[in-house]
């Protein structure tokens, strides 16, 4: 069932590459940003009840299409300070955030509402300032080293 996603993107850059294909994703992606929106609730209604692994797919493949489509919006909102921090970041929160997941989970449970709200708390808590260290410590030094070692070819 996961090959759907895959199956999904291929197809969008398959039907992107044609010009009649691109006016047709730009005609039904011209849309307010409620409507993908609806689409996620939408979805998430749908998931309450049954995992509908192909519905996620094409829901996230027409968010791909309308980020592409709709450049100037979604890149209004890529340049928000908060998210440009957090994608600096992101790499050591993907790396660090399933492991406090996971010892959220053994401090608040992971059998009611409640242990899960303050798992995710904790998680947010944890993580971000962990990844500002790794950002810091690790991340940064080694784009620097990088760069030197990239100088030092060129010279």
């Amino acid at each position: 069932q996961s090959y759907c996603a895959l199956l999904c993107g291929a197809l969008l850059a398959f039907v992107m590459e044609r010009p009649d294909g691109y006016a047709f994703v730009a005609r039904t992606t011209r849309v307010p940003v409620i409507v993908p929106i609806l689409l996620v609730v939408a979805l998430l209604a749908l998931l309450a009840k049954i995992a509908v692994f192909p519905a996620i797919a094409l829901v996230a493949t027409y968010w791909i299409a309308y980020a592409i489509i709709q450049e100037a919006k979604v890149a209004r909102v890529l340049t928000w300070q908060p998210l440009v921090y957090l994608g600096q970041r992101s790499y050591g929160a993907y790396l660090m955030h399933f492991l406090v997941i996971r010892l959220g989970y053994l401090i608040f449970g992971d059998s009611t509402v409640i242990g899960g709200l303050l798992t995710a708390v904790f998680c947010l808590a944890v993580t971000i300032p962990v990844a500002e260290l790794m950002y810091r410590w690790i991340e940064l030094p080694a784009i620097e080293y990088g760069r030197r070692l990239l100088a030092g070819k060129k010279a």
